[in-house]
């Protein structure tokens, strides 16, 4: 178990994969974790084949904080341009799809979309100064060299499908 993993937002994150295979089963889907190396590496949560037998990749992404001490919330979530040691963040991963999670069901998004959608509005001339201040625009965490903007979850609908009926 990573580091990362036993921190509270790892426990979370393990904790919406959990639910979000628990529902894609439900549906008849098959869902496999990836090699360890895939998971890290390519940011793959599950390897999935539907019930036509297509095959895809996900990488799942929980409610989120907009600051450490505030509660889950379900207006914005979190894009990772580098992750805290500066390398290439998730949003350029190898999952075929980013799927967020949504009080009410799954927000699944092509992850070339995502990344489309995140170079275009994500302001990356200077960076917020607090957590509250990277709407749409590049913040990175004292000490860390993450590069991570605060999007709307209402514009990935737009880009993405959402399924309503999280049970």
């Amino acid at each position: 178990m990573t580091d990362w993993m036993k921190e509270k937002s790892g426990q979370e994150g393990l904790e919406a994969e959990s639910r979000f295979r628990i529902w894609c089963e439900s549906r008849g889907n098959t869902l496999y974790d990836p090699p360890e190396k895939m998971n890290i590496n390519d940011h793959v949560d599950f390897i999935i084949y539907n019930k036509k037998g297509d095959r895809y990749t996900v990488d799942i992404k929980g409610l989120k904080r907009i600051d450490r001490s505030g509660n889950k919330q379900s207006e914005w979530t979190w894009v990772e341009f580098a992750n805290v040691q500066g390398k290439r963040g998730w949003l350029y991963g190898k999952a075929d799809y980013i799927i967020f999670e949504h009080p009410n069901g799954w927000i699944y998004v092509k992850s070339d979309d995502l990344k489309g959608f995140a170079e275009r509005r994500i302001k990356r001339d200077y960076f917020a100064e607090t957590p509250q201040a990277a709407k749409y625009r590049i913040y990175q965490r004292e000490g860390r060299q993450d590069e991570i903007a605060l999007v709307e979850l209402k514009e990935l609908i737009k880009i993405g499908e959402f399924i309503n009926d999280k049970k």
